[in-house]
Formats: C-alpha cells, structure tokens, sequence
C-alpha cells in the first residue's frame, strides 16, 4: 500500500468538515469552521504516530478533527473564554438594596457564596412600584453556552386552546424558575459579583439562554396527557381537570408550589397572556394600550404594542400610518389630529376575534382578492375568527 502525505489525509478530513459539517473546530453561528491553527495541531500530532498504519493514521486524523473542539491551542486555551467584567460602581442609594436582596436569597438558600473562577454583572431594575429588582445580566455567559433546542408554545395556539371552555382556570407557581435546582457542577457558572464579594445561584436564576427551555420541558414532562386537550364545559369536568393538575403538581419527586394570590380560578374571563379570554373569543387587554405617547421613542414602543394586538384592529396598516411617519429619519416631531386619532382609533378597538367552529362552514381565502377575513354566521350575528 503506497504512504500517503499526513497533511493530505489531514486536510482530505478537513474538507469533509466543511462540505458536511460536523462537529469539531471553531462553532460561529452553528457553522463549523476548522481553523489553520486546528490543522497544523492535527498534523502535527498525526505525524509523531509511527507504530501504525498510513489507514490507522487516517482515523485518527479523522477522530481528532471530530473532536477539535477538545484541543487546547495555547496555555491560555482552557475552554471558553473567562466570564469576567469591572463591576459598575451603584449609587449609594441602591448599595442597601443590593444587600438586602442578597441577604433575603442567602436566608432563603437560594444562592451561596462562591469561589468560581467566572462572575456576570449584577443589574437593579427600577419597578413600577419604585422598589428595584435584583437581575444578573449573563449576556457573555450565554454567548458560550451551547443552546437548548427546546421549543416554546406559540401564544396563539396557546389561547386557542381555551375554544369551547366556558370556565377558565390559570395556575401561577410560585417564582418557577426558582423550584428548579441547578446542578453543584454548574452552580459556578452563576456566580455575580456585588461589592461585598461573588455568590451563585442553587436554584435556576432569570436571564440564562437555557431557562425558559428547561422550565418548558419540566412543564411538559408533568404535565404530560393534560396539554392540548379539548376545554370542558361544565364545572364538574373543570374541577376534574383542576385536580389532575394539582396531583401532577405535587407529585412524587416533583412538588412544585403556586402563588395563590396570582392563580385565577373557575373565571368566565381571565387576562392571560396580554389578552383577556372568555367563552365568547378573545380580545386585547385595555390595561396594555391605555397610553398615549409623547416622543419617538415611545411612538416606536406604541406601535409595537399595536402590532402584538395587530389581530384586533381593522385596517391596522393604514391607521397606524400617520404614526409612523413620525419615527422616519429626519421628520420633525410633531401631534397633530391624524397622530391623535390614530392613536385613538388603535386604542379604543374592542374587536373580540371568536373562536371557530370547524363544524360550521368557513373559507380561508378569496380567488378574486388577496385580502381576506375568516368571519362565520351564527345566530344571524357575523363573527370575526381568530
């Protein structure tokens, strides 16, 4: 069997992995990208195996490639980079909150002092009530962490599965993030830093890539055969269903607790989601849109918050018009009544979009124009389709 050149099988490898894509080298964007620097360590490492076949060479060559992402480049090269930022310097005023946050989470175990060799920043939010909420902004740690695919319901179909139900029920655990344990080997990797030295978190804190997905999965796993299902209609049925989920919620070795005063229960109509739901359809919450704005910024945020409720509002596009001509580049601000209206009319929409009943006739479309609503007659009465 005639040699074959060590860098040629190595670089035979490497373009294996560019054109399929495997696993191994530099990651950006889900690419696979097999640095020089990748290559020559494997060709040098490859070359100094001299008690085996030029074939053996080649799988081995291979396996390193695979695994790139195991080889260390330089001294500095221990695996991700160091999470490490000069904590920002807080106003006297918030030191003592800080502190009484972190005394509060140390009393309820819920952090623990720690000796990492990583720390993110801790953040204080302003809330409404003028308290400030305590936050840790993992930003540089998720752009190291490998990415949960999970996925999230959609919220729409999530409202659709209120049809039919003519009483609704929403459950609100108790700081849910919080009843998740993150594992010792992990905690690390929580660590923030206050003035008075770093902690990390025991329990799953807000702000990691992979939370909303982990608390997703822990839902779906427990509440497994109870998601999806058809909405009952009478009491009876809806206090049996109230009751499975409790049972799930505190069973064996899970024992997951709600927040009795967040919960909503036997309701004809419930704000949920940023919609209020009834038996009749669903509609946006008056809560959401009563503001008007007084600057561009605002405008933007505005138009935003008429585009989630976009749904409830006829000719959206073209009321919202004299709106965003505000927030073009180089335009003047200025109210005046097309702005007052527009905001007016977006505010004040009261359209409740129904639920459909697939037993009934319905059309999704028209041959003869591009614009359509999905509406069905009952009772004489047109009604408006989610």
């Amino acid at each position: 069997m005639p040699k074959r050149n060590i860098s040629r099988c190595v670089m035979d490898e490497v373009k294996k992995a560019r054109r399929h894509g495997p696993p191994g080298g530099r990651r950006c964007g889900g690419t696979v990208h097999i640095t020089n620097s990748v290559t020559t360590t494997v060709i040098t490492v490859v070359s100094k195996v001299t008690d085996c076949t030029d074939e053996t060479r080649e799988k081995m060559a291979g396996l390193l490639r695979l695994h790139a992402e195991t080889i260390s480049m330089s001294d500095d090269d221990l695996g991700s980079k160091a999470i490490k930022q000069a904590p920002h310097r807080l106003p006297v005023r918030q030191n003592e909150d800080v502190e009484t946050n972190v005394q509060r989470m140390l009393e309820r175990r819920l952090i623990e002092p720690s000796v990492g060799p990583l720390f993110s920043l801790m953040v204080l939010v302003n809330k409404k009530d003028g308290s400030s909420l305590f936050c840790v902004d993992y930003t540089e740690l998720n752009e190291v962490t490998r990415k949960d695919a999970q996925l999230l319901p959609r919220i729409d179909a999530t409202l659709d599965a209120s049809a039919g139900a003519k009483w609704i029920t929403t459950l609100d655990l108790a700081s849910g993030y919080w009843q998740v344990e993150v594992d010792g080997r992990d905690r690390e990797e929580t660590a923030f830093a206050i003035p008075l030295g770093l902690n990390q978190f025991k329990v799953m804190p807000f702000g990691l890539c992979n939370a909303p997905g982990t608390f997703q999965r822990l839902m779906q796993r427990n509440l497994s055969g109870l998601v999806g299902n058809p909405a009952y209609a009478t009491k009876e049925e809806h206090l049996i269903r109230i009751k499975e989920v409790f049972q799930r919620l505190v069973g064996e070795g899970v024992g997951l607790k709600m927040k009795p005063e967040k919960c909503q229960l036997m309701k004809k109509q419930v704000i949920y989601l940023r919609h209020v739901t009834t038996p009749a359809g669903i509609k946006s919450d008056p809560q959401m849109t009563a503001c008007i704005p007084r600057c561009v910024r605002e405008v933007r945020q505005f138009l935003g918050l008429a585009s989630y409720y976009r749904l409830f509002i006829k000719d959206n596009a073209r009321v919202a018009d004299p709106l965003h001509e505000l927030t073009r580049k180089g335009e003047k601000w200025h109210w005046g009544p097309s702005q007052e209206g527009a905001s007016k009319r977006l505010l004040v929409s009261t359209l409740v979009l129904r639920h459909p009943d697939f037993s009934r006739p319905c059309v999704d479309g028209s041959a003869a124009t591009i614009r359509a609503v999905l509406s069905q007659t009952k009772e004489d009465v047109l009604r408006y389709m989610l």
